[in-house]
């Protein structure tokens, strides 16, 4: 008989990164070939600007849920749990109680982490005993192998097994680039929370206006608040960029492609404290733009200073500054790092890399390899 799997997980929408590899996974048939799939999904907001806001009914839902989790359970009876936790703040209080409800079942239990802060929760004694009871007897999915050394090693499991499966993008066919005269085209994509660092940017580019005029800066992302859209868009009034900066809203499918196809330099100045393995830095990657990121989460694992692109220390402008120009100065290494950016991506990051390393987990996890 096939293992019955659980997928107790957030789909889109709204889409962000965790949603996103979660779509993937459900979506893969050769990662779920030999399972029978049971789809739970998690789903506290529709959109961005409502995900981390604390409202009332998001308890009602929380409660709502945990009741269709225990019903699933029970007459599933699923051989396998697979479980994208929320590893911090309030959201993990409120995971803990699904965990605890799990833990009472005799499925096999995989947890997939796709935040940071752990490391830093844990020093406090209560936090580092509710990890323990969360991630002890299970099996652990993180996405990056220095912030599982830093973020799970220190919590000492018991009969844990760990693995490591770095987060991918869908693989499409890049189109011919265009080396077409004009401004220099530079791109931001995330969602507009101001942890991501456009702030950051946008005061670079004011020292750059100083000294180079041909430019232009599209930024792509879902809204964070109404409040923060208007201080953007006065921000870039009140600096005269509004000749170089483009406001755009969220981008998806084969738009974004050719959004991206059309840049020359990707900007990902991210100081958000979770901040992890964005996945739009491996969508520069596959198109082969030069990248300037911030040395956070698994970005530097990613892509390395100096050969993939530039990493900068997080709300440096000045050295952001200086990054921006030296690949406006520097041609060669330009087109160096965006051709070096998508080699790695085609070695390690692919979507045929994902599949079987999660297949291989799930397995494993199942009992059905060793």
């Amino acid at each position: 008989m096939m293992k019955k799997i659980l997928y107790f997980i957030q789909l889109p929408p709204p889409v962000h990164g965790v949603s996103t590899i979660n779509q993937y996974i459900t979506d893969s048939t050769y990662i779920n070939e030999g399972f029978e799939l049971h789809i739970l999904p998690i789903r506290f907001s529709k959109t961005i600007e409502g995900l981390r806001r604390k409202r009332p009914v998001k308890i009602i839902k929380a409660i709502g849920l945990f009741l269709r989790l225990v019903y699933r359970i029970i007459t599933i009876k699923p051989d396998l749990i697979y479980f994208s936790v929320m590893p911090v703040g309030l959201g993990f209080i409120r995971d803990l109680l699904y965990i605890s409800v799990m833990k009472l079942v005799k499925a096999k239990l995989t947890f997939h982490l796709h935040n940071r802060g752990i490391a830093e929760l844990s020093r406090k004694w209560i936090w580092w005993k509710l990890y323990r009871f969360a991630f002890s007897n299970v099996n652990l999915i993180h996405v990056s192998n220095g912030l599982f050394i830093s973020e799970i090693e220190p919590l000492k499991l018991k009969d844990t097994k760990t693995f490591v499966v770095n987060n991918t993008i869908e693989n499409f066919e890049p189109l011919d680039r265009d080396d077409r005269s004009g401004p220099l085209s530079l791109l931001f994509i995330s969602n507009l929370l101001p942890e991501k660092g456009l702030n950051v940017l946008l005061q670079a580019l004011i020292l750059v206006l100083k000294e180079f005029k041909n430019f232009h800066l599209n930024v792509y992302g879902a809204s964070w608040s109404k409040k923060e859209d208007k201080r953007i868009l006065d921000f870039i009034r009140q600096n005269n960029l509004s000749d170089h900066v483009t406001i755009n809203g969220p981008v998806y499918g084969n738009e974004k492609k050719e959004v991206l196809q059309n840049a020359n330099i990707f900007i990902f100045p991210s100081y958000f404290k979770e901040e992890c393995f964005p996945l739009s830095i491996l969508e520069a990657m596959q198109v082969g733009l030069p990248i300037i990121a911030t040395r956070i989460g698994a970005i530097p694992e990613m892509i390395e200073d100096g050969k993939e692109g530039i990493i900068i220390d997080p709300k440096d402008t000045g050295m952001l500054y200086s990054a921006i120009q030296t690949l406006i100065e520097d041609e060669t290494l330009k087109e160096h790092l965006g051709k070096m950016a998508k080699m790695k991506f085609q070695k390690r990051f692919g979507m045929e890399h994902f599949e079987e390393k999660m297949r291989s987990v799930l397995l494993e996890a199942a009992n059905i390899i060793t």
